[in-house]
């Protein structure tokens, strides 16, 4: 449930969690929203991940995730999950697509309204 809320508070229009088939979550999301496999950065931290962090174009573990998760991931965060890791990776995005200064304007300003 508090992921769902912080989901909600930070306007996150889709979360799948707690599901063992984590395939067809992501699959349904492909659908849902007509991507491909090359548009998705996924974080994943356990073998039920391997999958999908097989397919992602850009597959993030956390660095508390097994080794077998890291070792097919593009990309291991240095902070575990929970502790800061899903920052660092939106972070690396960011920096790496130039638009790391414009994202953080746009949280403030979205921050600002939120204090309305």
């Amino acid at each position: 449930e508090a992921v769902r809320r912080r989901a909600k508070e930070l306007e996150i229009d889709e979360i799948q969690q707690g599901t063992i088939d984590k395939e067809k979550g992501y699959e349904a999301i492909l659908k849902k929203y007509g991507l491909k496999d090359e548009e998705i950065a996924y974080v994943g931290d356990d073998l039920l991940d391997i999958p999908i962090l097989r397919r992602a174009g850009f597959s993030i573990c956390v660095a508390n995730g097994v080794e077998e998760a890291k070792k097919v991931s593009h990309y291991v965060t240095k902070r575990k999950g929970g502790e800061g890791a899903i920052r660092e990776a939106v972070e690396r995005i960011l920096t790496g697509k130039g638009k790391k200064k414009e994202a953080i304007r746009s949280l403030l300003s979205w921050a600002k309204k939120r204090e309305r």
